[in-house]
């Protein structure tokens, strides 16, 4: 794919089109997963240069995610975590993510993904 390709995870379906759209108009291509298991398909067939990642996904949660992603030899590759959960932060650390709250400010995120793709 041309460019930095992007792969994001939410089951939330507003939040993942609001950042599928704000990627897109960003000159990012991006694919959308709605669970875990549907990433990891998607992540099969093609790897993404970046992937962000909501926590509370069904199917296997963002966490378990990353790592079964970083269990197949990969190493360790760029996430960013975006959460309402309370302890998001912490999480973030131990999977050396960056992380974002929900509600997330659209400026903020598109930021950080520059950072990280820049890198």
């Amino acid at each position: 794919m041309d460019g930095h390709y992007i792969l994001v995870v939410d089951d939330d379906a507003p939040t993942l089109l609001l950042i599928r759209h704000l990627l897109e108009d960003d000159g990012f291509s991006v694919q959308g997963a709605r669970d875990g298991i549907e990433a990891i398909e998607i992540w099969d067939r093609g790897l993404p240069d970046l992937m962000i990642t909501d926590l509370d996904i069904p199917r296997l949660g963002g966490a378990e995610l990353v790592n079964e992603l970083e269990s197949r030899g990969l190493g360790t590759f760029p996430v960013i975590v975006i959460s309402g959960q309370d302890d998001f932060a912490e999480v973030a650390d131990e999977l050396s993510a960056d992380a974002i709250r929900k509600p997330f400010d659209s400026d903020r995120l598109l930021k950080m993904v520059r950072s990280v793709s820049a890198a």
